[in-house]
């Protein structure tokens, strides 16, 4: 039985306070989408970050935004816990700067628990210097424990991006 969640509302913000929140979109998000977008990306983790680009849904305002993912085929897999994944509900055209390559996709996202859970703890397996900003431990230093993957799990939710 799967259960579906929306309380994945958060911002940065709100999330680890405003001093966080300014430098994550002032100074933090710029830097990285530079980096991860030229030459030297990388230096910074391109196997584990990208930036994720995309149009609201309502405004049609530009948000782009570096997150973590892993690659399954041709299909790259993210969570957050921000509010701005509505803006890819039913399918949506976005933009992905991937190993300093940008390419185009389509993404849409799932609130069901049960796969962010299991596809959360093969995420946190490929990345797991990310466990820390999901409040996760790794048991064994690189295994993630698993209560603490359900229980992240219902305050995030997942990105799925299908590659043209």
């Amino acid at each position: 039985m799967s259960v579906e969640i929306s309380n994945a509302i958060g911002t940065v913000r709100s999330q680890h306070g405003r001093i966080w929140g300014f430098l994550m979109h002032r100074a933090i998000n710029p830097v990285m989408r530079r980096v991860l977008a030229g030459r030297f990306h990388r230096i910074m983790g391109s196997g584990t970050l990208m930036v994720l680009d995309f149009h609201g849904r309502r405004t049609g305002r530009p948000f782009s935004f570096p997150i973590g993912y892993i690659q399954i085929d041709d299909s790259l897999v993210c969570y957050t816990p921000f509010g701005w994944w509505r803006n890819l509900r039913g399918g949506v055209p976005v933009s992905v700067t991937l190993r300093g390559r940008t390419l185009d996709g389509r993404a849409d996202v799932s609130t069901d628990t049960t796969k962010i859970t299991q596809g959360l703890a093969a995420y946190l397996r490929h990345n797991p210097g990310d466990a820390r900003f999901f409040r996760v431990s790794l048991d064994d230093g690189r295994q993630p424990n698993l209560e603490d993957v359900a229980r992240a799990a219902r305050s995030n939710i997942q990105i799925l991006i299908e590659l043209d």
